[in-house]
């Protein structure tokens, strides 16, 4: 009779912080084309969420765009403390600076993300494994479907909910 190999299931617990707002987030690239999705927790009764089309770009282009557009959109709402969760091991790795970015591409993507995490006064960015991320995999592929630059998003608010596909910022020039 064959050996039975068991695999044990990856851990799916991880912890987030109360009193302060998490969010998570994800990119999602197919056929050359990618996505970004965010979802915001500012508190128990307020949370947000959001897909963007970002044009043709790599999986490692759309995790990054998604963290970029993510705290773009945390500092533009004056939210100094965060602890933000995504699935994506190499930008957890490079944002964190336990390993270096050797694309060329990339790098200044990255560089920005590192710029905008200095202006919080608290700042956590912890990798989970994607089955934990499934909301904001969602958004992303949703982010797929869409215009480079178009955006959907839904705001809850004590159980009111609001949508826009306006951009919640201007964008950077």
């Amino acid at each position: 009779m064959p050996e039975v190999k068991t695999i044990p299931k990856r851990d799916k617990a991880f912890s987030i912080r109360e009193g302060s707002p998490w969010a998570f987030y994800d990119g999602a690239s197919q056929n050359n084309r990618a996505g970004a999705g965010m979802s915001i927790h500012l508190s128990a009764e307020h949370h947000l969420k959001a897909s963007v089309g970002l044009g043709p770009g790599t999986n490692n282009y759309a995790e990054l765009s998604a963290l970029h557009l993510l705290l773009c959109w945390l500092l533009q709402r004056s939210i100094s403390t965060i602890q933000i969760f995504g699935d994506s091991q190499n930008v957890s790795n490079w944002v964190n600076g336990s390993a270096s970015c050797q694309n060329q591409i990339l790098k200044p993507l990255l560089d920005e993300i590192l710029l905008l995490k200095a202006s919080f006064n608290s700042f956590q960015l912890c990798h989970i494994f994607r089955e934990n991320n499934e909301e904001a995999d969602k958004l992303s592929k949703a982010g797929l479907q869409q215009d480079l630059g178009g955006w959907a998003i839904e705001e809850s608010l004590q159980g009111r909910q609001t949508f826009s596909l306006q951009p919640p910022f201007a964008p950077p020039i």
